[in-house]
C-alpha cells in the first residue's frame, strides 16, 4: 500500500480494569508526517496531547505505568469528545500510524477515524529487521 499526503502516528495510554477487564484512554498523544518538497517524509508541524477522563479511577498499577493520576485527569475531557478532533484533523489525513495497530484500532473505531487507513509500526518492523529480538 503506498500513501502519500500527510499521516498522523498515535499513541493512547490505556489502563486496565482489574480482573483483566477493558481497557480505557487516559492519554492521546500524536505526531503529523507529511511528505516534503523533496519528495521525503518529515516531522509535520501538527503534534499534541491531550489527558483524557476514562469516567472511572485510574489503577495503581496504571498510574505507576503511565504517571497519571486521578486528579490529572478530573478535569479532562472524555475519549468520546476529543477522539474525532485527533483522528479526523481538519485538513484530513491518508492515513493513521500506531505501533501495534490493532490494539489502537479497539479505541479508534471507524465512526471515530471516519474510515481511514491504518500503517502498523510493529508489522513495518517485522518485515524490515526480521531478525530483530524484540520491536
Amino acid at each position: 500500500m503506498l500513501i502519500s499526503g500527510s499521516w498522523s502516528a498515535s499513541e493512547l495510554s490505556t489502563w486496565r480494569r482489574p480482573a483483566r477487564g477493558p481497557h480505557d484512554v487516559c492519554e492521546v498523544g500524536w505526531q503529523d508526517v507529511a511528505i516534503g518538497a523533496d519528495g521525503r517524509w518529515e516531522l509535520a508541524e501538527e503534534r499534541g496531547a491531550h489527558l483524557v477522563n476514562p469516567g472511572r479511577l485510574i489503577s495503581p498499577d496504571t498510574m505507576a505505568v503511565h504517571h497519571i493520576r486521578d486528579e490529572d485527569v478530573a478535569g479532562a475531557p472524555f475519549w468520546k469528545e476529543i477522539a474525532s478532533s485527533v483522528l479526523r484533523p481538519a485538513g484530513g489525513l491518508a492515513a493513521l500510524a500506531a505501533h501495534r495497530a490493532a490494539f489502537e484500532q479497539r479505541f479508534c473505531r471507524p465512526g471515530l477515524t471516519g474510515g481511514a487507513q491504518w500503517v502498523c509500526t510493529w508489522k513495518c518492523a517485522l518485515r524490515l529487521w526480521p531478525d530483530l529480538p524484540r520491536f
